[in-house]
């Protein structure tokens, strides 16, 4: 069977080194130890998920603790074991800065690990061919550093609701393997399907997901760090997916992700066919908040049509829906139509003259279809991508012009989560009051 480690700490564990090491020892302890893992001489390369300029306390990248709490268990063992710090930012992000800004430079430091640019200029690349491609990506570019024999690459990625994937984490955090162009790409065509291409082509040897601090509400990068004091660990990519969206009572049975997994197996998907070592399950779990997974009632002045629409589209919906509720244009936008989905016709009740938001590439014909007949270009309002990028939606209605991806507005965004991360400390001291969110942290100023 297919062994999965769970440890849980203390409460309170996310502030102590010394705790967090402690429970890394024990997850090599319940994976059969360091040594029946690695070897003294392998090159351990570590895999976070820091392509964004954050801090750590935001809980948007990996917990630099954990990142230590790695490389002290393994050299416990084999001192003189060697180390790489290895990311590539997110598109148009400079990697160093989000390293830097995310404690992982700190961590090399203090450890005496190098830091791997994976989409510095210059960096030798091969190709990979995708046998049967989930999308329209028939072949990937890889840093050749991961392809070496003598690398152990351990996959650290920290659980996140996720607005394109409802969450995001082992498999999810391989996508920081590839270069700006690939990015974009992947945000062009089937996401998940190409995360399933991608999982295939870069098989970790070993993943550990940070669950200390995961990050619900709207992610990956507008939520609530949330104290779970958990860490999962497994050679199985795949488990260790499973087992952290059981720990979060995450709905996978409903979600693409699992439709894929059908598709392009990459490890154990059934919980029943694991040996769950360490704590028991049922002594972490507890609901993570995603909003992405809530009915359309919420909107009632908007009509959301889902015509055959993907999980991904649905949630960026929702988090559309949200952004626009935030930013505080819901009665200006009020009556919009939003239609997402594998549609060809202009659903009925869209009257002529009616606003509406075509989302995402399934939309694409439609959308020409309506500019062959004459609607302008200010009322045939459309955004690319599959799915699109997050804030495009939400600019689309406000610019009244159509949105594909593009890698200019990264500071028109800066400036716009600041009044959307205001409203979301709003809502979660109204969710704490209610009950339905427990044990998150203030994170937004109010004032």
């Amino acid at each position: 069977k297919t062994v999965v480690s769970i440890v849980k700490g203390p409460q309170g564990a996310a502030d102590s080194q010394a705790e967090i090491d402690k429970l890394l020892e024990r997850t090599f302890e319940n994976l059969g130890g360091v040594d029946a893992l690695i070897r003294p001489e392998q090159m351990v390369v570590l895999k976070p998920n820091a392509g964004h300029v954050n801090y750590p306390e935001e809980s948007v990248d990996t917990n630099p603790k954990v990142m230590s709490a790695i490389i002290h268990a393994i050299k416990k063992v084999h001192p003189d074991q060697k180390f790489a710090i290895a990311e590539a930012g997110a598109m148009g992000v400079v990697t160093m800065e989000a390293l830097e800004a995310s404690g992982m430079c700190k961590v090399a430091e203090e450890e005496g690990a190098e830091v791997w640019d994976l989409k510095a200029e210059g960096i030798p690349l091969y190709k990979y061919k995708v046998p049967n491609p989930m999308s329209a990506i028939k072949q990937i570019m890889l840093p050749k550093c991961l392809d070496d024999p003598n690398v152990y690459l351990i996959n650290v990625p920290i659980m996140k609701a996720h607005t394109c994937c409802m969450f995001t984490n082992a498999l999810k955090n391989l996508k920081g393997c590839v270069q700006d162009h690939h990015h974009f790409i992947m945000h062009c065509t089937n996401l998940m399907g190409a995360m399933f291409d991608l999982g295939e082509a870069l098989k970790p040897d070993l993943n550990i997901a940070d669950m200390i601090k995961p990050l619900e509400g709207f992610g990956p990068h507008s939520g609530f760090p949330v104290e779970y004091d958990t860490i999962v660990a497994s050679t199985d990519i795949a488990a260790t997916d499973v087992v952290c969206a059981t720990v979060a009572s995450i709905p996978l049975e409903n979600l693409e992700y699992m439709e894929m997994a059908k598709k392009k197996p990459l490890g154990e998907y059934d919980i029943n066919n694991m040996e769950l070592v360490g704590d028991p399950i049922e002594s972490v779990k507890r609901h993570m908040y995603i909003p992405y997974l809530k009915g359309w009632e919420n909107w009632p002045d908007y009509h959301i049509h889902l015509i055959n629409a993907c999980s991904s589209c649905q949630s960026l919906v929702s988090y559309t829906m949200a952004r626009i509720t935030g930013m505080g244009k819901y009665d200006e936008f009020a009556g919009t139509h939003i239609i997402a989905g594998r549609v060809g016709e202009m659903p009925e009740d869209v009257k002529p003259g009616d606003p509406y938001l075509l989302f995402g590439d399934c939309t694409e014909t439609l959308w020409k279809k309506q500019k062959e007949a004459g609607v302008p270009d200010n009322e045939n309002l459309h955004v690319t991508g599959c799915p699109p990028s997050e804030p495009y939606p939400y600019w689309c209605l406000e610019d009244k012009c159509s949105y594909g991806e593009r890698e200019d507005l990264r500071e028109r965004n800066t400036r716009d989560l600041q009044i959307f991360n205001q409203w979301m400390e709003g809502e979660r001291q109204k969710l704490e009051e209610s009950g339905e969110l427990k044990g998150s942290i203030k994170l937004y100023g109010t004032e």
